[in-house]
């Protein structure tokens, strides 16, 4: 019973993923884990996410309107765990779907299978002292060009639109949980190491950590599990050709968001609910501005 509710109330925060942090259309996605203890089970579970975006750019031509966007991308995921001993499998398998609504350009949709992305942790501390327990896990993994991907050279909105990168990426995490009863606090720091897309574009690498705070609780044979917590991105510019050092303009910076959630456990099954708000943010050179990332998901454990 324990180790379910402490699996549940860990498992809302994980997810994308689990998005993983979608900033900008497939390039800015990389996943990470969050709370998650490192116990004996092994779970999967689908998820929806979105993410909006507001962008205002100046025009390059005298006279005309500056441009405004609002992208909106939509994750549909199925992902989970299975448990080898002391290693943990992860994958993540997304189905996207990106809207750009343009003021100058009209609407730009985007559609299909993004990448799957794959991760191999070890446990390297699973350790209980009395009520407090530690775990500390980590690994690598890699995000495989199986997504749908537009290569037109140049085309820094149409790439940010693309369910896929095209590109073979190289993840990396850590994640430590500090546990005393029911309660407890998580942190974690993820990368992606990425490479160049055909055509010559390169989204940028970034770099992702968070701390949060949980708590379950149990009435009968239900568990409510809420948790608040934040977390900061900083992701590198994209180049429209990474040897010569073309620089979109339209991408990279920092965000910090304040994130909170809550789910809801019956025995194998749950489902959740998190948000993530943004509190300062400077993307782009601030032509770009996050809005609220939401997350709705169920999974079941085995």
């Amino acid at each position: 019973m324990k180790n379910i509710i402490l699996v549940a109330a860990a498992l809302f925060a994980a997810g994308n993923a689990a998005y993983a942090c979608d900033v900008c259309g497939a390039g800015a996605g990389g996943q990470y884990i969050g709370l998650l203890p490192a116990f004996s089970r092994n779970f999967a579970g689908i998820q929806y996410l979105r993410s909006d975006m507001y962008g205002a750019f100046a025009s390059a031509y005298k006279g005309r309107p500056d441009e405004h966007t609002h992208d909106v991308f939509h994750t549909l995921q199925v992902w989970g765990r299975y448990r080898i001993g002391r290693y943990q499998v992860f994958a993540f398998v997304p189905y996207r779907y990106n809207v750009r609504r343009s003021t100058e350009t009209g609407d730009l949709a985007s559609s299909g299978m993004g990448d799957v992305s794959l991760l191999l942790n070890r446990v390297f501390v699973e350790r209980q002292q009395g009520r407090v327990r530690h775990t500390l896990f980590g690994g690598l993994g890699a995000k495989l060009p199986t997504g749908h991907y537009t290569s037109i050279m140049g085309a820094g909105n149409v790439q940010a639109m693309s369910p896929g990168t095209g590109s073979w990426d190289v993840l990396a995490n850590a994640n430590y949980t500090l546990l005393r009863g029911n309660s407890g606090m998580n942190a974690d720091v993820s990368g992606t190491l990425t490479t160049t897309s055909p055509g010559g574009y390169r989204y940028g690498s970034r770099v992702g950590m968070g701390v949060s705070v949980f708590r379950a609780y149990t009435v009968g044979q239900v568990r409510i599990s809420p948790q608040v917590g934040v977390r900061y991105e900083y992701a590198q510019a994209d180049e429209y050709e990474h040897y010569k050092g073309w620089v979109n303009t339209a991408s990279g910076g920092d965000i910090l968001f304040a994130s909170t959630g809550a789910q809801v456990a019956y025995r194998q099954h749950g489902i959740r609910a998190m948000c993530l708000a943004p509190v300062y943010a400077h993307y782009a050179g601030g032509d770009i501005r996050p809005n609220y990332r939401t997350e709705t998901g169920y999974f079941i454990l085995f």
